[in-house]
Formats: C-alpha cells, structure tokens, sequence
C-alpha cells in the first residue's frame, strides 16, 4: 500500500471490508458507506483496488 495518510489508508480498509461483506456488489457497498455509487467508484479507482473486487466476484481478472 503507498504511503497515504492514516485517514485514506482507513478509508481503503473500510471500502474493502464492505466490498467483502457484499460480495463486490456496488450499490450495497456504497449504500453502506453513505456514499454515492459514483463516489465508490471514484475512490476504487484513487486507491487501485479494482483488481480486488474481481478476486471477490470470482472473476478472471
């Protein structure tokens, strides 16, 4: 993980952990956070973590 502040590193781990608990799904997970699904997306793409939701989904990356 770069080196990011705490705050964006604990930002990273709760969309990860919520993106765990749903299972990759997007509405779910930013409805959970609070946050709009266009924010989640956003921030997926600012922390790199995309390449984790398809480890999640299962899918080929």
């Amino acid at each position: 993980m770069p080196d990011t502040g705490l705050l964006q590193q604990a930002e990273l781990i709760s969309i990860e952990k919520a993106l765990a608990l749903h299972h990759g799904n997007m509405t779910l997970t930013a409805k959970h956070l609070g946050i709009a699904k266009s924010t989640l997306y956003m921030k997926i793409k600012k922390y790199g973590i995309e390449t984790k939701i398809a480890q999640i989904r299962n899918e080929p990356i």
